[in-house]
């Protein structure tokens, strides 16, 4: 229980610290993960086999069996289940794209899936969804 002003303050001191040291942590976490994920872009060409994937919101990550690590951006395909770049790679996907193009190609087990980084593929809804 707090029994006076010196407990008062030392308690709102602390809370401060702690909020100060919880937003550092957030704003360099997040730093880290930029550096350490470059995200691909259209010039940026791709290939590699999957070793390891994450996802965070539409972001997709991946490790290639070679070290490097990239992060994609949205992307949805519709006619695949699931229909989200970032939940639809998988450990042993092969992935390829050319530089200048925003076309990536996943390659299992002798099956093409294609997605358009940034765009949403073959929407069921129709146009009328859209508006």
């Amino acid at each position: 229980m707090l029994k006076n002003s010196k407990d008062i303050s030392l308690l709102l001191k602390s809370m401060g610290l702690f909020t100060l040291i919880a937003i550092a942590l957030l704003v360099f976490g997040s730093q880290y993960e930029e550096t350490k994920y470059p995200l691909i872009g259209k010039g940026s060409p791709l290939q590699g086999k999957v070793i390891a994937t994450g996802a965070s919101q539409s972001v997709a990550y991946v490790k290639f069996d070679d070290g490097h690590e990239f992060k994609l951006p949205y992307a949805r395909n519709n006619l695949y289940t699931p229909f989200y770049l970032n939940t639809f790679i998988q450990v042993g996907d092969s992935l390829f794209k050319k530089q200048n193009s925003d076309t990536l190609t996943i390659i299992r087990n002798r099956d093409r899936f294609v997605f358009v980084l940034g765009e949403e593929l073959n929407n069921r809804l129709g146009p009328q969804w859209n508006e």
